[in-house]
């Protein structure tokens, strides 16, 4: 299951990045802005791209759809994995695909269903964000905007994380109660993590600084490794690869650990 979801990821970022190197080599007629943006992605380029090309080039809207499209095919197949992993069940293929097949209506409401929650949630939080930055935007010093906006950016990332925190625990109570109503399992799991808020926040926070830990690694080794050179090159292509199948299983790690704590609190 693991290689099966990296030959997934591989394959997606393959797709996008040749959208996404074709369309902008189309839209700036191989100029030197189109070398340097694929070469080393300077972000300024890139602002100026959208600036001085932006009404004719339609990168954003594809953007968008890679990022719907991956949003189904993940629904999709977290439904096999979280069956499987719920079950305890060997890895088949069958299994897997049934699992997903099974489960993707249901997991596909809760994508609605919290999404929309989430677009209330990010109206609601950037409208006080406009409010208290028009308070602020007269005073005299620089230390309290600077605060307000590092506070903003931590409860950001609060709400992202609870988001998927508890997107998580629905798949599997909706596996594991073979649950048809999606929105009363949504609220079952919110009174379980309220009830639960310290081992389910304590496990989900140390997953998460295992990511950090390694993203900070996949960085620093990043600009270690020379790329002016073929074997450089082979260096950097399969430590990338060992940083991508890093990345799925952690993220099975996630459901693990979560099924775990679950079937031990609530099962």
């Amino acid at each position: 299951m693991l290689f099966l979801l990296y030959g997934f990821n591989l394959l997606f970022a393959y797709l996008m990045s040749l959208t996404f190197s074709g369309m902008l080599q189309k839209a700036l007629d191989h100029t030197i802005m189109a070398d340097k943006l694929l070469k080393a992605f300077d972000f300024t380029a890139l602002i100026i791209l959208f600036d001085v090309y932006g009404k004719g080039v339609t990168l954003g809207w594809s953007i968008f759809v890679f990022i719907v499209f991956y949003l189904l095919l993940s629904t999709y197949f977290s439904g096999g994995v979280v069956r499987l992993l719920c079950s305890g069940m060997k890895f088949t293929l069958q299994d897997f695909l049934n699992g997903c097949t099974v489960y993707f209506a249901r997991f596909f409401r809760l994508l609605v269903l919290s999404y929309g929650s989430l677009l209330v949630i990010f109206a609601i939080y950037f409208m006080i964000g406009g409010l208290l930055d028009a308070i602020t935007a007269n005073t005299t010093t620089e230390f309290w905007p600077f605060l307000l906006s590092i506070f903003r950016v931590f409860l950001l990332a609060i709400i992202l994380a609870w988001f998927n925190m508890v997107l998580d625990y629905t798949k599997i109570e909706i596996v594991i109660g073979d649950s048809q109503q999606v929105y009363r399992s949504l609220k079952q799991i919110m009174i379980f993590i309220m009830k639960n808020f310290g081992a389910t926040t304590t496990l989900y926070g140390f997953l998460l600084l295992t990511c950090f830990f390694f993203i900070l690694l996949y960085l620093t080794i990043e600009h270690v490794i020379p790329v002016d050179s073929v074997l450089g090159v082979i260096l950097f292509f399969v430590f990338t690869q060992i940083y991508i199948i890093s990345r799925v299983w952690l993220r099975l790690s996630f459901y693990k650990g979560q099924i775990s704590l679950y079937t031990q609190y609530a099962v």
